[in-house]
């Protein structure tokens, strides 16, 4: 085996002394099997020394200049994650001191940061970039340090930036830019991570650098799966050892928290055993064999007299001795956390004691966090405050802590995963660590160097082995009674429910007494028993008790329902519909609600049997705590779940006149909240309202103004019809044999020998027809007032997209496309998140999906609402080339008139008559064969992601069971369209109902619409009748579209603001702004200019354009109100301050 080693050794040595080697023959060895024979080829001085002076040039170097220019890129399809990690830890093998003095400086940089020392913090980087070169790490920290110590701190990092992309590629300039975003945005992080995944996954960039993007911006979305690391470690090649040293942390980190690749760990420990490094030694300690041990620092040793402070109450001496820990080693988040709870539980508040964090940024984040941990009004304000600061730091090593001490703390999990991150990033060790070590001798061992004495050590043995002696001499009551309640736990199995109780009683209590006192230590206490006691009532499966723990608690204080992990009691609840003792509680109503169950519904069903009782309304309140029947009447009984329930209430009218009966109810039992229950009767009035306005709306899609076609047509179709009147109606016509036709004075001439006839239409159906076709051409055609122009205005180009899209947006199945010219669609991200698999695989399977969705969407308004005659548009629905069949019906009713005007009203009616066919036919296709064909796609969507993703989805499954209903009903919507009803003139509506009609019809087609910052305000002396009403809902749908399409930003994002006014000279003005991404300021002025001149052209070519799908929204405004509204159109656009401005002016 040596043998074989030696000779490969000899002949690269000798390829490389004769200059013949190649990339492709250290590559060879790199993509082989074996990994000794890797180590020892790579370890040999002559062969790696040409690797690193020629191949892997990025080490230590001076500037980004060679970033990103390696050849591995092109052999990822032979990569692997072993062999890409095995061969990244044999290239960091061979810089072990480097490495390991990098490490030092490291720490001490981030004992600066934490300590408010930018002076000592910046000399540190300086000698790291010194000694080391320049890496993403270094220029990432230098900007963390203007971020949080200067007062120009976005002029700096700007500084910086351009600085170190100077001599970089486009992508380096990118990547840059994209890190001082990441530090200096004040973006939420979720929306902060939304945006980024949606710009990465929208860009030109290949795959793998993609995800190696989503490392340095969005560290926290990382990637999990072998293929994707793999990739990353691909890409991590074209950087520095230092960049390539801490993503390798960090995916061992992974592999040991999530417990996979044993083998491939191990060896990948075994080549950064000379690397010093805490990190390192963490997750060595996870697998401690006999021999090894994570030793103490006299940091851990500080701090764990600290805890032991802690641990028996003294809270004050743990305060006192904190801040000298916090000297030693600063880059602790424990030491945050426990200084918070010692102040919570001594019931004192952050500015009432000695401050150990002098850093602006790290007060920030220490005093956030103690509001959440006191689970204060600024709670949610609080957690996101602390969720942007982990942004900022990104992968540092305190910010991982933080980010999964929220996590597991707040978030209804307690997963060991989580924690194992928090043990291997801290920098201090503690006897509760001792869960994390595996090796059962390894374990003693470590235990062990806490010495006899630890009141902490004492306290692990009792929660964690049989051990259950522990002195309670000294301590505090309440942790007295939380320690007796753990004893008795483990002995009656009841020390939960009775301690639970005396807390509750002793705060009804104190608070009877003194009503101004701090009660957090207690508070603090009882949740911690609560969540002992849930766990307890799981493991026992007391599922009813269990919700009821839930429940009292939520009623309490609604933040605390974060404390409990309560999927799988959901999963348990959803299965006990023949459990009476489920079922018949209001509790379970009340549970299911604030889970989102989507059996609520069913569920309220059967509580309702169980109480005898057809409505909610007949509940006898009495039965009930007060605070458990105002939530069942304010968030159960709401107007979805009471429509659910179709054998109570056939019609919706029949839904609200229940819901306003039970917001009477409330108004008796809760006064208090009278103001809020009177705004949703309010609420339901205006709902009734909108929808009649917008089933109005939708009957009068399909319209043709055929009092304008006679009014400007009028002389040429009486001219036509006289012509019909006067003809002849000789249906015989006579031909010789020269096939020429014969007048029947003729017939005796000799050469009209050998007559013969033929019997054709007379002259007066040829001028009837003529009559059908002069009309049936302005009916259909004309871009003014014809069928056509008003199906491309309200449906093709209007609503019937959003609206048959809306199911799948709704569900979050589908996405939508990169761009307007692209096939590719971004990424499901939410679906990611809760499937498990491939994530590749499984993002392809959606993009896929959408693609088809919308490929069926596009042939229905293309295609399926086209006007189908003389041969065009074939695949039309609205069938006008058989008219045949019928002509002989319309001759037979208009024979008998004289009057022109009778005859073309009747000529009108037979148009319309052919229409209504057609109609059916569609509702008829739609419902139908587009409904089958979305429902099919659905079923094979659910059978491609069972076969891809890792067990069963019952998330998934519901959105898609939920989809297929929504489809329906979305089909029903569309359907209805296609009813034919006049518009009327008896109705009035104010512009305020008019902004509220369409901020409805918007959200009803894209429910994310409701994410918009919507601003809309009326003049209520506007009144618009019910003629006119449907050509401004035309126009203001076109803008709020504009808006959402051009302003290439996220819909949280996008602020529109809509006015109607009157004008001094008695216009309506209509004005509609938005803001826009400044990345698009020269395309918007570009916009603006074709739209001026488009406006400004000649009236034939706008009314030729008016059909055109897309890019002629304005030129539909106008024609909308020059022709429908038979008004003066005066149409502006603009932009100033990113913000854009249409301002339509209409004439009265």
């Amino acid at each position: 085996m040596v043998k074989t080693y030696y000779t490969d050794i000899v002949k690269l040595r000798k390829k490389v002394q004769s200059k013949q080697m190649r990339l492709f023959d250290l590559l060879k060895v790199k993509y082989s099997k074996d990994n000794k024979r890797k180590e020892q080829i790579l370890n040999d001085t002559i062969i790696s020394k040409y690797y690193f002076d020629t191949l892997d040039k990025n080490i230590f170097t001076e500037n980004f200049s060679n970033y990103f220019d390696n050849q591995y890129f092109y052999y990822r399809e032979k990569s692997d994650l072993e062999t890409e990690l095995i061969w990244n830890c044999l290239i960091l093998k061979k810089f072990s001191s480097e490495l390991s003095k990098y490490n030092a400086y490291r720490l001490k940089y981030e004992k600066y940061l934490f300590k408010d020392d930018f002076n000592n913090a910046k000399i540190q980087l300086e000698q790291i970039e010194t000694e080391f070169g320049v890496s993403l790490w270094l220029v990432e920290n230098k900007m963390l340090l203007q971020e949080f110590y200067s007062e120009n701190s976005k002029m700096n990092i700007e500084n910086i930036t351009k600085e170190y992309s100077k001599e970089g590629t486009n992508f380096q300039k990118y990547l840059m830019d994209k890190i001082s975003e990441r530090i200096t945005d004040d973006f939420s992080f979720d929306k902060y991570s939304k945006r980024t995944s949606m710009e990465i996954e929208n860009s030109k960039l290949p795959f793998e650098i993609k995800l190696f993007c989503v490392y340095w911006l969005d560290y926290h979305n990382f990637p999990i799966d072998d293929e994707a690391l793999s990739s990353v470690l691909v890409i991590s090649f074209n950087t520095s050892l230092i960049d390539r040293y801490n993503l390798t942390i960090r995916i061992l980190q992974q592999l040991i928290a999530e417990k996979k690749h044993e083998k491939l760990l191990n060896n990948c420990l075994r080549l950064l055993s000379d690397i010093k490094d805490l990190r390192i030694d963490k997750i060595n300690a996870i697998y401690m064999k006999d021999n090894e041990l994570l030793q103490l620092s006299k940091t851990d040793q500080l701090f764990n007299s600290v805890l032991d402070e802690y641990t028996i109450g003294n809270y004050q001496t743990a305060l006192e001795k904190l801040p000298e820990v916090f000297e030693q080693n600063a880059g602790a988040f424990k030491i945050l956390d426990i200084y918070n709870k010692s102040l919570l539980l001594s019931d004192l508040i952050p500015n009432k004691t000695k401050e150990i964090f002098k850093a602006n940024f790290l007060k920030e984040i220490s005093n956030a966090y103690f509001e959440v941990l006191t689970k204060s009004e600024l709670y949610f304000e609080s957690i996101k405050k602390i969720l942007v600061f982990s942004r900022k730091l990104g992968a540092n090593d305190w910010a991982i802590q933080m980010y999964y001490s929220i996590y597991t703390q707040f978030n209804n999990v307690n997963l060991k995963e989580k924690e194992t991150y928090i043990f291997l990033n801290s920098p201090i060790n503690t006897v509760n660590d001792a869960i994390f070590i595996i090796n059962d001798n390894a374990r003693k061992n470590y235990i062990l160097q806490f010495g006899s004495d630890s009141n902490t050590l004492r306290l692990w043995k009792f929660y964690n082995t049989n051990e259950i002696e522990f002195d309670l001499k000294d301590i505090p009551y309440y942790r007295i009674l939380t320690y007796e309640a753990k004893r008795e736990q483990k002995i009656k199995r009841t020390g939960f429910q009775s301690l639970t109780k005396r807390l509750d009683d002793e705060i009804k209590k104190i608070s009877s007494i003194d009503k101004s006192r701090e009660l957090s230590s207690l508070n603090y206490f009882k949740e911690k028993m609560r969540h002992e006691l849930y766990s307890m009532l799981l493991a026992d499966e007391n599922y009813t008790d269990s919700v009821d723990l839930v429940v009292e608690n939520y009623l309490e204080n609604s933040i605390n329902l974060r404390m409990f992990n309560t999927e799988s009691l959901l999963n348990e609840i959803e299965k006990g519909t023949k459990n009476k003792l489920i079922t018949s509680k209001i509790e379970t109503l009340i549970f299911m609600k604030l889970e989102d169950s989507s059996k609520l519904s069913y569920f309220f069903e059967l509580f309702l049997d169980c109480k005898n009782i057809n409505k909610p309304t007949e509940l006898i309140i009495e039965d009930f705590s007060v605070d458990k029947v105002i939530f069942f009447f304010e968030e159960v009984c709401n107007i979805g779940v009471l429509s659910d329930q179709v054998l109570i209430f056939d019609r919706h009218e029949e839904v609200e006149i229940e819901r306003l009966n039970i917001l009477r109810k409330l108004i008796g039992i809760n006064p208090s909240d009278e103001r809020i229950y009177t705004e949703e009767i309010s609420r339901i009035s205006q709902d009734k309202l909108l929808r009649e306005l917008i089933q109005k709306v939708n009957q009068s899609k399909l319209f043709v103004d055929v009092n304008r076609i006679w009014e400007e047509k009028k002389d040429s179709i009486i001219e036509s019809i006289h012509k019909f009147l006067e003809a002849d109606t000789q249906k015989m016509r006579y031909y010789n044999l020269n096939k020429k036709e014969v007048l029947l004075e003729d017939m005796g001439k000799s050469d009209n020998e050998g007559i013969f006839y033929f019997i054709f239409e007379t002259p007066k159906e040829k001028e009837l027809r003529n009559v059908l076709n002069e009309i049936l051409d302005f009916f259909l055609s004309n871009n003014e007032y014809g069928l056509d122009t008003y199906l491309s205005t309200r449906i093709r180009h209007g609503t019937l997209q959003g609206q048959l899209r809306s199911p799948f947006q709704k569900n979050n199945l589908i996405t939508t496309r990169k761009s307007d010219k692209s096939d590719e669609y971004i990424a499901n991200d939410i679906m990611l998140k809760r499937i498990n698999g491939n994530a590749k695989s499984i993002n392809k399977i959606f993009s896929d999906f959408s693609y088809k969705i919308d490929s069926l969407i596009e042939d229905v308004k293309k295609n399926w609402m086209q006007i189908k005659i003389n041969g065009k548009n074939p695949q039309g629905m609205f069938d006008f080339d058989d008219l045949d069949l019928s002509f002989e019906e319309l001759y037979s009713n208009v024979s008998s008139e004289s009057s022109p005007k009778i005859i073309f009203e009747l000529i009108i009616q037979h148009l319309w008559d052919e229409t209504e066919k057609s109609l059916e036919r569609i509702r008829e296709r739609l419902k139908k064969e587009l409904c089958d064909q979305f429902i099919e796609l659905l079923t094979k969507l659910q059978e491609d992601l069972a076969n891809e993703q890792t067990g069963n989805n019952t998330f998934v499954n519901r959105k898609i069971s939920e989809c297929k209903t929504d489809v329906q009903l979305s089909i029903d919507e569309v359907s209805s369209w296609f009813e034919r009803v006049d518009p009327s003139d008896d109705m009035k509506v104010t512009s305020f109902e008019l902004l509220e009609l369409c901020k409805r019809i918007r959200e009803n087609i894209s429910p994310e619409f409701s994410n918009v910052n919507f601003v809309s305000n009326g003049d209520e002396q506007i009144l618009l009748s019910g003629r006119e009403l449907p050509y401004y809902v035309d126009i203001l749908l076109i803008l709020i579209d504009n808006s959402i399409k051009h302003s290439s930003l996220e819909l949280e994002e996008l602020n529109v603001e809509m006015y109607i006014e009157n004008t001094e000279n008695g216009n309506i003005k209509i004005t509609v702004s938005n803001n826009f991404n400044n990345n698009i300021l020269n395309e918007i002025n570009e916009s603006i200019e074709v739209i001026k001149n488009k406006l400004s052209s000649s009236k034939k070519q706008s009314s030729e354009l008016v059909k055109v799908e897309g890019g002629s929204g304005y030129l539909k405004i106008y024609k909308v109100i020059k022709y429908d509204l038979e008004a003066k159109p005066i149409i502006d656009v603009s932009q100033k301050d990113n913000i854009f401005f249409s301002q339509i002016e209409i004439g009265r």
